[in-house]
């Protein structure tokens, strides 16, 4: 016999499952008041389920299965949208580590701080080799420019390789961490290897450092 407590209990899992992310605010703009932009913050659980259901219908989320969310990526989407721009920005970091260890300008070293914060700068200085050589092995297309431009290219290509094919459901929720504007590219032909020393680079990254 289904009781209303393990009715709620039930709701309340499906509703975690299915929205476990938080959403950059230029997609809940033309849903929701700003006063209610935070929405992951929001303790009372109706306010909370009204909430999710409606982005869930205005998105066009698919569900996530109980399956689906056990999977590894699923750990990724508790990043922040702020946490995941800082994320995707190290990588692209890491990838030029020599340049970053060589910037003695103080205005280009700020810049780098205001992308990757003091902590991230700090790791790359620090730890960063144990990363770059592995990244330095995914062919990626260059360009040129100066050299927070090409973090942000090369950071959004590393973030793509990484996400290309992987489940519809969490690629829906992934992109939602990003302005509306943005354009991605999940089509990449990839090396499975490298997608998974990528993968691991990144799950470590996010249990070594304090940048996030």
């Amino acid at each position: 016999m289904t009781t209303d407590a393990t009715r709620s209990e039930q709701i309340r899992q499906t509703v975690d499952r299915n929205f476990r992310l938080s959403v950059h605010s230029s997609f809940l703009d033309p849903y929701l008041p700003k006063a209610l932009h935070n929405f992951t913050a929001l303790e009372h659980p109706r306010l909370k389920f009204k909430i999710f259901a409606h982005l869930f219908r205005h998105l066009k989320l698919k569900p996530l299965s109980e399956e689906l969310s056990q999977h590894p990526y699923c750990d990724f989407l508790d990043l922040s949208p702020q946490q995941w721009s800082t994320f995707k920005d190290l990588l692209g970091a890491l990838y030029f580590l020599d340049e970053v260890k060589t910037t003695v300008s103080y205005f280009k070293k700020k810049l780098l701080l205001g992308l990757i914060s003091e902590k991230g700068y700090d790791f790359a200085l620090h730890r960063g080799n144990l990363y770059a050589p592995i990244l330095k092995t995914i062919a990626i297309p260059l360009r040129n420019g100066e050299l927070e431009q090409r973090i942000h290219a090369v950071g959004k290509f590393l973030t793509e390789y990484l996400w290309t094919q992987q489940p519809e459901p969490l690629l829906q929720r992934f992109v939602l961490k990003f302005n509306n504007r943005a354009t991605w590219n999940f089509q990449h032909v990839i090396d499975p290897h490298l997608q998974q020393q990528l993968f691991n680079i990144c799950r470590h990254l996010l249990k070594e450092t304090e940048v996030f």
